[in-house]
């Protein structure tokens, strides 16, 4: 009955979803568009009828319950149960067991956890009794009255089977609880992927414990005792072999975990303790049989009995010591399996992130591994030279990912992830040749390449770049990628949308060199040893892998700028169109060895211009700095600098405080923005930097939005980065401009992505005016998928990957912590950890996360706190009654307004498909913004989506535009821009 209850409670709170389910389901069954889920409603409240009925009726005649009949009945309705749950659950990584507890929340989820934990026990008891029963009882025993009764043997055979269903549902349940399925997924991981177990340590406990099992039974069988002066002789002999055997496992056990703490990273270390239990477990089992052989010895285990007797004299007292010794024994296994976890949480076992923030003098610099995580934008010809690395490279397709893949980077595990590919003697001439950036695999392919795939490519260096520092960098790799140098291994990252980069200055002089890279891009909604590790593992979009966007070496200077990040920190204005600014200047530079420049000392001159960009082709330019207007300065300033690394880190950093009395705010109608540009000068080198950026204030009032002072309406679209073959997610700065142009042309003034974008995509919207929020890759994560990633330190890496790779964006207004997930208390956790450090290191965003707009965030919105409600809303899509989006939309609203009061509510998605013959799209839209538009607390909306796209497996037609942006639906188009246009108005 607590299953029934379960059941029905899941089904029942997801009614808006039933329709969703059935089309899951049809494709699952293949059986055509039936009732699937309410066929297992219609099971399940029977099935719990009847069995109410049956055992409260039995309670009161207990011969109903040895009818045959009956009895066997609910064990078949039980069994197709558990069938059809099990395959409702399990449709993918994203629908399974771990969504019963989602749906529970953190407090019932626990208590079903705990019922399931002690059933489990209960059932083990019922499964032994029944066995008993059936393998002891005989059948003339006076289990029959008058043939009234069912016949024990029958009785035991549907007891098994009934608790051998229930225990491997509740098992299932138990190990499905979000925190033990990480633990025992992580503990998995150590053995298979970290011990070798051909290794001899390994080998000689597994060999050890065979012979120990073997001189077990020698003894044991020993039927006919020896005298006494042989049994003491007999005895001496067995606890000599015993005491030998236990030492030897014992020294094995701790050559193994020696050995094994040598090859992994020190931030993995302690992950010995893992496979060492498990070996001392085998190792203590096969020693069980010699232990009984003493009993074929009395003495000894009498003498041992006699004082026990002795202390405990009364045989009450003796079963209620066994009762408590048998519980005691028990309680171990019971705690270890399911309650360890929740206390000790998951154990690190994968490579770790390496992006963190160091300070240096007082300013919080990103790091990653040991160099400065850099800017991405294009730096002047004056002082820094370009090598471009795209273009054509040797391609291998393994297609197969590597479970080494996920190792820590030590000598040990490099060599495991290559067959040599990465040696500069390797023979690749029967290599495709491929242009880069490409995805590896097209959905337009008949055959899809996942997994593994080499790169390589001969490179002249020019004698230019010598005694230069030399930052390879890689704008999008989707998604483990590994780099080598002439056969050196000089390092990985891992996540598919962020940039990231390699000081190779150490390892590249003029000539020839020899770059291997390898990306293993691993196939989504797969279980195995890369479920709940990467992110997202799943998505309504296509999953290109391999080097997606462009790659280039920028040398500078030895003495160089490596980032420049401004943070406004206040403002006044009379009109919100100008006025005064404040900010902060975070500017970080490479060093100088001790001695190379007199004094050890260089000057750092910043200076803050207007830009003019005067037509399409300068809007386009990646090369800002050409744009300042230097004849106007808006801020000027000189500082003395040191040339000496804090602590050892070869960097250092300096804030500039400013204060500029004019400056012409950025918003939507008015895209002003400025080129802080900063020259840094040490003996005889310069080097110079400049990044775009805008002065604006973004914030909240009530349940109004506010851009620098003044009520802001956001209407927009959302929008994938992807085209058809052969381009899917590599586009050009032509398609982006593009793509931009036409989100410009719907009178959109902001957009929205479900993963960071290319960084050039933000550059266009700061020059556009359109706002826009950019959104972690945390895409659909359930419970398990965000412990994973908060222990991993995946969600601290990206994020500051993301937020300073695209730090001085004015068009950012908004960050976004994920898309629908279907989690609670980790998500919550993840949601605060993220606000705070936001609110340290970029206050002037604001932080909320697209939600399933059919469950309740409450909790969410205000605990982490949020300050805007940010639902998607798919009434009348995919939720509620199909085609009547006025009402539903309208519904979600009042329930998301009244839940959160005093908080603007901004609408992430809404949508319909073309083309449907029963409903239409620009119906939906209109509706949509009839219900958003009458709402006052709606201060914006995001039409899904601009442009058509591809989804794993299917071309997505929801878009205004078709994938080519040759075509747009005229009624949906004229539409949008009619009713945005009118929304916007009032916007300065």
């Amino acid at each position: 009955m607590p299953f029934v209850a379960i059941v029905l409670y899941v089904l029942f709170s997801n009614v808006s979803y039933w329709g969703m389910f059935n089309s899951i389901l049809a494709g699952v069954f293949k059986l055509g568009n039936l009732p699937y889920v309410e066929i297992l409603v219609g099971m399940t409240i029977g099935f719990g009828a009847y069995t109410a009925i049956y055992g409260i009726t039995g309670i009161f005649k207990l011969r109903i319950l040895h009818v045959p009949a009956l009895n066997v009945l609910p064990t078949a309705m039980l069994g197709i149960m558990t069938v059809l749950i099990v395959i409702l659950l399990n449709v993918n990584v994203r629908v399974n067991l771990d969504y019963l507890f989602f749906m529970l929340g953190p407090g019932p989820g626990f208590a079903v956890y705990v019922g399931a934990s002690l059933g489990i026990f209960v059932l083990i008891i019922v499964l032994v009794i029944g066995i008993k029963q059936l393998l002891s009882l005989k059948p003339d025993e006076s289990g029959l009255i008058d043939r009234k009764r069912l016949h024990p043997r029958v009785a035991a055979m549907t007891t098994l089977i009934s608790a051998g269903l229930g225990f491997a549902m509740i098992l299932a349940i138990g190990f499905y609880y979000p925190v033990t399925t990480i633990y025992w997924n992580n503990v998995t991981g150590v053995h298979s992927r970290y011990v070798d177990w051909s290794s001899m340590p390994v080998v000689l406990v597994f060999a050890l414990a065979i012979v120990s099992v073997a001189l077990g039974i020698f003894f044991l069988a020993r039927r006919h005792l020896p005298e006494e002066a042989q049994a003491s002789a007999s005895r001496a002999k067995l606890s000599f072999i015993s005491m030998t055997l236990a030492c030897a496992q014992i020294a094995m056990v701790a050559w193994f975990s020696v050995e094994f703490d040598q090859f992994t990273a020190p931030a993995l270390t302690g992950l010995w303790i893992y496979p060492a239990t498990t070996l001392g477990i085998v190792a203590s089992g096969g020693l069980v049989l010699l232990l009984l052989a003493f009993r074929q010895y009395p003495r000894g285990p009498s003498r041992v009995g006699n004082k026990l007797r002795d202390l405990v004299k009364s045989p009450i007292q003796r079963k209620l010591l066994t009762t408590a010794a048998v519980i005691a024994v028990i309680f171990v296994p019971f705690w270890f399996v399911f309650y360890q976890p929740i206390v000790s949480g998951p154990p690190l076992v994968d490579v770790p992130f390496q992006a963190r923030l160091v300070n240096l003098s007082g300013v919080d610099v990103p790091f990653v591994g040991d160099a400065v995580y850099p800017g991405f934008e294009a730096q002047s010809n004056i002082t820094r030279e370009y090598m471009n690395m795209s273009g054509p490279w040797r391609v291998q397709h393994l297609n197969a990912s590597s479970t080494h893949t996920l190792s820590p980077r030590t000598p040990h595990f490099i060599e495991k992830i290559t067959d040599g590919q990465h040696a500069v003697t390797y023979d690749d001439s029967g290599w495709a040749v491929v242009n880069v950036p490409s995805p590896v695999s097209q959905y337009e392919d008949a055959a899809k390449y996942w997994g593994v795939t080499w790169y390589r490519k001969q490179v002249t260096i020019p004698g230019s770049f010598a005694n230069k520092t030399i930052i390879f960098k890689l704008l999008g790799v989707n998604y483990f990628c590994d780099v080598w140098v002439d056969g050196a291994h000089v390092g990985y990252h891992e996540g598919g949308f962020t940039s990231f980069s390699f000081d190779l200055s150490a390892v590249l002089d003029p000539g020839m060199h020899v770059f291997a890279i390898r990306v293993d891009n691993p196939e989504w909604d797969k279980k195995n040893v890369f479920s709940y590790t990467i992110q997202p593992n799943g998505g309504d979009f296509f999953n290109y892998g391999g080097i997606v966007r462009e790659l280039y070496l920028e040398a500078s200077p030895r003495a160089s700028i490596s980032r420049v990040d401004v943070r406004q920190t206040g403002f006044t204005t009379a009109n919100s169109l100008n006025g005064s600014i404040t900010a902060e200047i975070d500017v970080a530079w490479k060093c100088l060895p001790a001695g190379t420049v007199p004094g050890d000392t260089g000057m750092l001159y910043l200076a803050v211009y207007p830009l003019v960009f005067q037509n399409e082709t300068a809007l386009k330019s990646r090369e800002t700095w050409r744009f300042a207007n230097t004849s106007a300065p808006a801020f000027t300033d000189a500082y003395p600098v040191s040339m000496i690394g804090v602590d050892g880190t070869g960097y250092r950093a300096l804030r500039c405080s400013v204060s500029v009395p004019q400056v012409a705010f950025w918003s939507t109608k008015r895209p002003n923005l400025y080129a802080v540009i900063v020259n840094l000068t040490a003996g005889s080198t310069s080097d110079l930097y400049c990044t775009q950026t805008g002065f604006r204030n973004f914030t909240t009032a009530g349940t109004e939005l506010r851009l620098n002072g003044s009520p802001l309406k956001l209407a927009g679209v959302s929008v994938h980065e992807q085209y058809a073959a052969p381009t899917g997610r590599s586009l050009t700065d032509e398609q982006r401009f593009w793509d931009l142009k036409c989100v410009n042309d719907t009178r959109s003034n902001w957009w929205r992505g479900s993963y960071p974008f290319h960084p050039m995509m933000y550059v266009y919207s700061d020059r556009f005016g359109l706002a826009t929020w950019e959104e972690s890759q945390i895409f659909w994560c359930n419970e398990p998928d965000i412990i994973a990633a908060i222990s991993r330190g995946l969600t601290a890496s990206i994020w500051i990957e993301m937020l300073y790779r695209d730090f001085n964006r004015p068009s950012i207004l908004m960050w976004s912590a994920g898309n629908e997930p279907w989690a609670y208390e980790a998500f919550l956790t993840y949601l605060q950890e993220t606000r705070a450090f936001l609110d340290a290191h970029d206050p002037n965003r604001i932080l909320s996360f697209a939600s399933v707009s059919s469950q309740d965030w409450t909790r969410f919105f205000r605990e982490t706190p949020l300050r805007v409600v940010t639902p998607n809303c798919y009434g009348g899509t995919f939720e509620g009654v199909k085609g009547d989006w006025y009402n539903e939309i309208t519904a979600n609203l009042q329930r998301y307004g009244n839940n959160n009061p005093g908080k603007p509510i901004v609408n992430m998605e809404w949508g319909y498909w073309r083309g449907d013959a029963n409903f239409n799209q620009t119906s939906c839209f209109l509706e949509g913004f009839r219900a958003f538009s009458e709402n006052p607390r709606v201060q914006g909306f995001t039409w899904w989506l601009a442009f058509d796209y591809y989804g794993p497996n299917y071309y997505n037609s929801m878009g205004v535009y078709n994938m080519e942006r040759t075509w747009h639906e005229p009624a949906t188009f004229n539409a949008m821009v009619a009713n945005y246009t009118t929304f916007t108005a009032s916007n300065l």
